[in-house]
């Protein structure tokens, strides 16, 4: 033992201490002989289990359009696992903020790919994941114009699943920069370079009327081609308001005349396309799809009669089929009825009302049955929603006074 001791002592081995490179320029030029087929490195981001490790196969990989999507998604979900733990924004640890930096260069890294190669050979299922894991992250204007474009060019391909990502991603990104023009603003610049002029306000379809309705007479079955649409009749949700979207709509003043990301006419061509595939669509796919049109419409303040014959299709195939819905699916999608109902009372309240009792009878009766997992907010959220929509039964002058009966019997 004494021996080995004194060799130990005039044998010294150098060993360097392994430093985790955090960021991208930490892998550039640092190509690994790794080889893996196509799937095996779809596996392999799949199973990434750290920002680092998902930056180390984007740049010493050849990444097929396949995988590109997949990165996204990935990125997504390491984000969301990265911020467990984290309880007040401003004790966030070192770590937290470099997994943050990897994160913003590798999406800025990949968006710049898919400018680079314009897409191409990127299927529908792909950039629908895309737009959808871009509304979790930092989209660019450019890219995410040219995504929406791309998919509304294979739309005959999608699913409903890829219907509820693109409106999801969509309504993530008017929700969260909605009031930030500049954005907006951006995404029409990258229509224009691409050769399609953004139209103006006045150059909307005679169609459309102030409020956004479209005749029926003068739809198409063709597709509209994609560009960042600019209407007047675009308004700002109002602040701190708990109310549907269009309740006070004659009061609200109206905003500077803002773009968004798809129009009523492309919201609508999503909805008819579900309802050519209503028989692959689950429950939870069209609930999906109700909440993102609430956000959609809140934002902009929509009138959504257009879309009333798919919305109708739409929410009578999900009343018929309910042996998979769960409470908050049958939420959503009352609350969606209820928002667009009130936003579209003042000219058309008989035509959205007349036809929803017995599909809301189905529903209700639903709950009743998942009454041993139906939440608190649930019950609430579907019975204020469902008195809303009784005083659209009545006429203006009866609902005023039940409103006004109601307000006088309310604590103060």
């Amino acid at each position: 033992m004494t021996w080995a001791l004194e060799a130990a002592q005039h044998h010294t081995v150098s060993v360097q201490p392994v430093v985790p490179v955090r960021t991208l320029e930490g892998f550039q030029g640092r190509r690994a002989s790794m080889m893996y087929n196509d799937k095996q490195l779809t596996a392999a981001i799949k199973n990434a289990a750290t920002m680092e490790r998902l930056a180390q196969l984007v740049h010493t990989c050849s990444l097929n359009p396949i995988h590109i999507a997949t990165v996204f998604v990935k990125l997504t979900s390491l984000s969301k696992t990265s911020a467990q733990g984290v309880s007040a924004p401003v004790l966030v640890s070192r770590d937290r903020m470099q997994t943050l930096q990897v994160q913003e260069q590798l999406t800025a890294h990949l968006q710049q790919i898919l400018l680079a190669s314009q897409c191409a050979g990127h299927c529908c299922r792909g950039l629908a994941n895309i737009v959808w894991a871009l509304g979790k992250l930092e989209p660019n204007a450019e890219v995410l114009s040219m995504l929406l474009e791309k998919f509304f060019n294979q739309l005959s391909e999608s699913v409903p699943q890829d219907i509820a990502n693109v409106l999801w991603g969509v309504a993530q990104i008017t929700r969260d920069r909605g009031l930030s023009p500049g954005f907006f603003q951006t995404a029409a610049s990258g229509a224009t370079q691409s050769g399609q002029d953004p139209p103006a306000a006045s150059a909307m379809p005679q169609s459309v009327n102030a409020l956004g309705r479209q005749d029926s007479s003068s739809s198409s079955s063709q597709p509209l081609p994609f560009t960042s649409t600019t209407d007047a009749s675009l308004q700002t949700p109002g602040s701190g308001s708990g109310a549907p979207a269009g309740a006070d709509t004659e009061q609200s003043e109206p905003a500077a005349v803002q773009h968004a990301l798809l129009s009523v006419q492309q919201v609508q061509q999503l909805l008819q396309r579900l309802v050519d595939t209503l028989q692959q669509a689950a429950p939870q796919t069209i609930s999906n799809i109700t909440c993102a049109l609430c956000v959609l419409q809140h934002c902009h303040q929509w009138c959504m009669c257009s879309c009333l014959p798919q919305i109708k299709e739409i929410i009578t195939a999900f009343a018929n089929h309910l042996a998979d819905a769960l409470p908050s699916h049958v939420q959503k999608v009352v609350r969606c009825l209820t928002q667009l109902s009130v936003a579209c009372s003042a000219h058309a309240r008989q035509e959205w009302v007349e036809w929803q009792p017995p599909l809301l009878q189905s529903m209700l009766a639903h709950l009743v049955l998942q009454r041993r997992t139906v939440k608190q907010f649930h019950i609430a959220s579907v019975l204020r929603d469902i008195t809303q929509l009784s005083c659209l039964f009545l006429e203006p002058e009866q609902a005023a006074e039940v409103a006004g009966t109601a307000v006088a019997g309310a604590p103060d």
